[in-house]
């Protein structure tokens, strides 16, 4: 089982800082990949 051979989601968050109390989440990207090809960018 290898990357080519699945499909999966991969996110990617923006956020204003590292600190869970005080930042938060200003983007979110995400890409849908299908047998190793980039099918469905989102942002």
């Amino acid at each position: 089982m290898g990357i080519k051979n699945n499909k999966y989601v991969v996110f990617d968050l923006e956020t204003t800082g590292t600190d869970v109390n005080r930042d938060y989440i200003i983007e979110i990207g995400a890409v849908k990949i299908e047998d190793g090809v980039i099918t469905e960018p989102h942002k």
